[in-house]
């Protein structure tokens, strides 16, 4: 498979700005004019005695970015950080994707002589698909399956407001409430969503073909730092969890899907993810500890696993966590 080289659009605007400047070197007017038009200090020379001067390359720079529609150079370098332009097309990132950026090189491996979707591309720079909300070719909207044809200028969006799942992104399919699948290595997270009642499944060892297939079949939303996985075909739903801390996870995951309307504590098994109920304390005597069923006199069980649960010391201290997760 060959090589595709890649230019960052920076290091082209770079290049730009140093031929623009030989241009003016050479005679060229145009900067001169722009100069003389839109940067006060040059407002009252003549295009001559401009001409004659020895600009430097900020000028040539400060020109560029007048010309995008930037306020200046530094205002164009921030929102031209992931853009990157090769031979067939201009492909540029928000910086909401840029922690999947970080490892793209100089080329590309890629398969010039096949048609590519806009996904196979967007996918290739290592962005999955379950992070992207709105791809614009040439400013009109299109889906993944779009076809890339020489000269297009893509955009990719990723996540700039949470997810409404009733009308979610991409013609992505409805539901009516988030349901959850954790990848391996989530289980304390997988504890805190099921105590704040979500849907989490949850099971180890599983691999990653079982873990999308769930998602696809349950229509369940997949749960992972595993940019991998999110990437599969049959993994509509997804969110890349940016932080390996359980609780900022838990944060995010709320946000991203505006989810604290569906918070329903006290709900669902931490253990088997089953639905609890309030129980009577006689109906639980010989399933908990003596010493316990003296203190507590509310209790729940699990309608799948029948496990008990009670508020017991713990309590307090869970309960704080779960507070701060849900906080803005």
């Amino acid at each position: 498979m060959p090589s595709l080289h890649i230019d960052r659009d920076l290091d082209h605007l770079k290049t730009l700005a140093k031929e623009l400047l030989t241009a003016h070197r050479a005679g060229d007017r145009e900067l001169a004019q722009y100069l003389q038009q839109e940067y006060i200090p040059f407002q009252d020379l003549s295009i001559e005695d401009i001409c004659s001067k020895r600009l430097t390359l900020t000028d040539a720079q400060r020109y560029l970015a007048f010309k995008r529609g930037y306020r200046s150079w530094a205002a164009l370098r921030e929102a031209t950080q992931f853009t990157y332009r090769f031979s067939s097309c201009v492909l540029q990132f928000d910086p909401y994707l840029g922690v999947f950026l970080k490892g793209v090189g100089d080329t590309l491996e890629t398969d010039k002589d096949r048609d590519r979707s806009v996904k196979d591309l967007i996918e290739s720079f290592g962005v999955p698909h379950t992070e992207v909300d709105s791809i614009r070719i040439n400013g009109e909207s299109v889906g993944f399956s779009a076809q890339i044809s020489p000269g297009d200028e893509i955009v990719v969006k990723g996540r700039s407001e949470p997810i409404d799942l009733a009308h979610p992104p991409m013609e992505r399919s409805v539901m009516d409430e988030p349901r959850f699948v954790a990848d391996v290595h989530l289980g304390k997270l997988v504890r805190y969503l099921r105590m704040l009642g979500f849907d989490c499944y949850y099971q180890e060892p599983w691999d990653d073909d079982i873990l999308a297939q769930v998602a696809a079949q349950q229509r369940r939303i997949m749960l992972s730092r595993d940019v991998g996985l999110l990437k599969r075909k049959c993994v509509e739903h997804g969110i890349f969890l940016r932080s390996d801390r359980p609780a900022e996870q838990a944060k995010q995951i709320l946000r991203e899907l505006n989810a604290s309307r569906f918070v329903k504590t006290s709900t669902r098994c931490t253990a088997c993810n089953g639905m609890m109920r309030n129980v009577d304390k006689s109906t639980v005597l010989e399933d908990v500890p003596e010493a316990t069923a003296k203190i507590y006199d509310e209790f729940y069980r699990c309608q799948d696993c029948l496990k008990v649960y009670w508020k017991g010391a713990h309590f307090a201290r869970l309960g704080q966590i779960l507070s701060d997760i849900q906080e803005p």
